[in-house]
């Protein structure tokens, strides 16, 4: 420390001190703040426990780019993914899915209406069309809009990220376990974006530790009707559950809000049951020990038929960390908190980690203006 640098960040000329971070956790949080960074000149490394970035929770989702359709009980959480959405967009262009369609089908015992549902779109400029689809079941579904979203390809996203983290010159430590911030005495700040780990590295009583819900929850990876190809649906609100295609490939990743579940705990670590521990985080697993796809399957076809044809590929399992007071309006807010040296990054939706990363390199250049 103690070196001058010009920030390429801040839209001024005036200098910022160059700091040697730490940037614990290499998911797309982790690493658009490692690259925001050293882009804004700072000495940054990146350390990842896994063999290689966004192996983590950040490879076992949807990849919903979401822009806040999905959220109209949280209108935060609507407008902090519809603001964001743009700049993820802009950043990884080439890595976002287009020509396939996206529909949302309300269900008829959904506590949103639909015409609950379309107010809160007008209300947000969200762009949307009403239409028949002969995809879902309509003695289930009340109403079903076509709109504007896109998914993202994991495997074109790890590649730009590589070739940002490259070319911003940010040191990478794969493969290395981080369990306290005393490992990382000779870094002037240092960046938690380790998701459900995000207490880990922190010692009891730091300021920045807080409760979360910790849910260990599967995504069954399924072949579906070559009807659905380019398809992809939504069912909200109350019975909810989704068929998203997956990746570049031509599987989709099913959601069910009932079934995804397996162990639920609320506390400041996750509480992994030993039978699941061979699962998490270890990417498709082809034939688990133990799966709800069955029931998947059973709820998602009187929604959308199709389901019921649903051949199981097998199945991604992850730590799903929300707060825990949530419940009732599933709000997923991105949460960046500083004490001194050390700011913790809670990841909201994919879509706002660029945002976030702008966010993390004034959190660090303030510490010591």
């Amino acid at each position: 420390s103690g070196q001058q640098s010009v920030s390429g960040h801040n839209a001024s000329n005036s200098q910022v001190m160059t700091e040697r971070v730490a940037v614990v956790g290499g998911g797309m949080f982790g690493i658009t703040s490692a690259v925001e960074l050293a882009r804004s000149g700072h000495d940054v490394t990146l350390y990842e426990r896994c063999v290689d970035i966004l192996i983590g929770t950040s490879g076992s989702n949807h990849w919903r780019l979401h822009r806040g359709y999905h959220y109209p009980q949280s209108d935060a959480t609507a407008r902090e993914t519809q603001k964001a959405e743009p700049l993820f967009r802009a950043r990884y262009k080439d890595a976002v899915i287009k020509d396939e369609s996206h529909y949302y089908a309300i269900a008829k015992e959904s506590w949103v209406s639909p015409a609950e549902y379309t107010d809160f779109l007008d209300a947000h400029d969200l762009e949307y069309t009403k239409c028949d689809l002969d995809l879902v079941n309509d003695e289930r579904i009340e109403q079903t809009l076509a709109v504007e979203e896109n998914h993202v390809c994991p495997e074109q996203l790890r590649s730009l990220c590589w070739d940002e983290l490259e070319k911003s010159g940010v040191g990478i430590e794969l493969g290395t376990h981080v369990s306290g911030l005393e490992e990382l005495r000779e870094y002037d700040h240092v960046v938690i974006a380790t998701y459900a780990h995000i207490n880990s590295i922190l010692p009891e009583g730091h300021t920045l530790r807080r409760r979360y819900k910790f849910e260990v929850c599967e995504v069954p990876i399924v072949a579906l009707p070559e009807r659905y190809l380019d398809n992809n649906i939504i069912v909200v609100y109350g019975p909810f559950m989704s068929t998203d295609h997956w990746g570049s490939t031509d599987h989709f990743a099913m959601g069910d809000y009932h079934h995804m579940r397996h162990h639920s705990t609320t506390g400041y670590e996750p509480d992994i049951p030993k039978r699941y521990a061979s699962l998490v985080n270890e990417g498709l697993i082809d034939d688990p020990d133990f799966s709800n796809f069955q029931a998947f399957r059973e709820h998602g076809q009187q929604y959308i038929p199709g389901v019921a044809n649903a051949v199981h590929i097998g199945s991604l399992f992850t730590i799903r960390t929300i707060l825990p007071d949530v419940d009732q309006t599933d709000a997923r807010p991105t949460l960046v908190r500083q004490a001194g040296d050390v700011t913790t990054v809670f990841g909201g939706k994919l879509a706002t980690s660029v945002q976030t990363a702008k966010q993390v390199v004034d959190k660090v250049e303030t510490v010591n203006e």
